[in-house]
């Protein structure tokens, strides 16, 4: 069963993301179907998505269906043929349309996800199902916890 999120990062200059024209202080975001808890989410976020010009290009491709430690599209990657360690994309990867980026408030743009993901300020933070309750998780390097 699929756990969805909502990703999601607070431009800090005006910016072109796509072809799309990005102000500074709007959030732009996607949804991500698979392993949206903060334990799988977290780690894969704050290790490879951990600037925000990496944080914008994931966010620039789009719906992702289960989101990986790249963002890049090898040669023969696809949604029928996955390459493990790359992401894969609704849009991109699946052929779908209409599942481009959206700008502006992702809370209320949320529908059916469990947890948001928002990165802002040089960090990434989540939110609960509630979306009241902001924490930020720092990875304890000795025992792998968050």
């Amino acid at each position: 069963m699929a756990t969805r999120a909502r990703i999601a990062v607070k431009v800090s200059e005006d910016t072109k993301v796509g072809n799309r024209e990005v102000k500074a202080g709007e959030i732009i975001h996607v949804y991500s179907h698979w392993d949206g808890y903060p334990s799988e989410k977290m780690p894969m976020l704050t290790k490879n998505y951990n600037t925000e010009a990496k944080a914008v290009e994931l966010i620039s491709l789009g719906n992702i269906s289960s989101l990986e430690a790249s963002c890049e599209k090898p040669e023969g990657h696809s949604f029928d043929n996955r390459i493990e360690g790359y992401s894969t994309f609704y849009e991109r990867d699946r052929g779908e349309t209409q599942e481009g980026f959206e700008i502006g408030n992702w809370k209320k743009a949320r529908i059916q996800e469990s947890f948001g993901y928002l990165f802002e300020n040089g960090k990434w933070t989540w939110i609960s199902e509630s979306y009241r309750v902001v924490t930020d998780i720092e990875k304890d390097e000795d025992s792998n916890t968050f």
